[in-house]
């Protein structure tokens, strides 16, 4: 799972659980609105923060480590 918490006040404000394998790295887009987490069960998952929802899995050939989003969040 991937937790979100508020900042300054730690208070968790939801869990992304669609990740079956343990989460190696995790990074914001630019803009906040996405997180992208890299996991050993070989995908890397893409989560909008607002809602929770998985908008974009993808499946590869070993365990992915780390995940990143370009300079202007397009990619």
């Amino acid at each position: 799972d991937v937790r979100l918490f508020r900042p300054g006040t730690g208070e968790s404000i939801r869990v992304l659980s669609d990740a079956t394998g343990t989460i190696g790295a995790v990074t914001f887009s630019p803009d906040g609105a996405l997180v992208a987490a890299a996991s050993y069960d070989h995908y890397a998952y893409v989560w909008r923060v607002s809602d929770g929802t998985l908008v974009f899995r993808t499946l590869h050939g070993g365990e992915v480590r780390s995940v990143a989003f370009s300079p202007n969040g397009t990619e």
